[in-house]
């Protein structure tokens, strides 16, 4: 099991085991629900994959994971935050793909990237979770 999966399957354990009422399904929803828009933020502006699970071959194993560009990490993280919002252990868990774009763009490419990222969460509050 994933560590940032624990919230998940805790709530999942939680309603299987009948200790679910409707605070408990709702809960369930609502963590569904921010993974679910955290998973379209990341596509949207990353052009990061949606999740699946039939999935077998990863398909993120192109990326630079190892920061060495801390300044333009800590940015798109300030962005990330004060536009949408903290990220929560779902969504560090996309901060590979800030990683690589810090390695892999150009300085305008990254200043784009906050932009489209503050113009996504700014949009009806689309992205806040």
């Amino acid at each position: 099991m994933n560590a940032r999966d624990v919230t998940l399957y805790q709530l999942t354990y939680n309603l299987a085991e009948g200790k679910g009422d409707a605070k408990a399904y709702d809960a369930l929803a609502k963590e569904m629900a921010k993974r679910s828009q955290a998973d379209a933020l990341f596509h949207d502006v990353f052009n990061a994959p949606i999740p699946d699970k039939n999935k077998k071959v990863k398909s993120d194993e192109h990326l630079v994971y190892a920061p060495k560009n801390y300044e333009c990490l800590r940015f798109l993280v300030d962005t990330h935050e004060v536009f949408c919002g903290d990220m929560d252990e779902y969504s560090l868990g996309k901060v590979k793909y800030l990683v690589n774009a810090c390695e892999t763009k150009s300085t305008a490419q990254v200043n784009q990237l906050a932009i489209d990222l503050e113009q996504a969460c700014n949009h009806k509050n689309h992205y806040h979770y």
